[in-house]
């Protein structure tokens, strides 16, 4: 998926609907761009799934948002099949497995 199809489709989401990203996210500088440009939530899987170390990958992209903002990101994990998978991760912040 394309970040900026998400961009895209933002206004067309009802304020009193959760809006959730599609995946294909790959930096926090995009995480926090989407955050900001109202979504309540991000699915993140496949840069997790071909990362050498999906724990480390998702310490970078949970890294601290820029000094003088405080914006939460809840993440959504897509395609933890198995447990050795979830062990990998690490937990640096809110997540939701799935």
């Amino acid at each position: 998926m394309q970040p900026q199809l998400s961009f895209d489709l933002v206004a067309r989401i009802p304020d009193d609907c959760i809006a959730v990203s599609e995946s294909g996210l790959r930096t926090p500088d995009e995480l926090q761009k989407l955050k900001a440009a109202g979504f309540d939530a991000l699915l993140i899987g496949e840069h997790l799934m071909f990362a050498d170390d999906p724990g480390a990958a998702l310490s970078a992209l949970l890294a601290a948002p820029p000094a003088g903002t405080s914006v939460m990101i809840r993440v959504k994990i897509c395609g933890i099949t198995n447990a050795r998978m979830r062990a990998l991760l690490a937990k640096p912040a809110p997540i939701r497995w799935g």
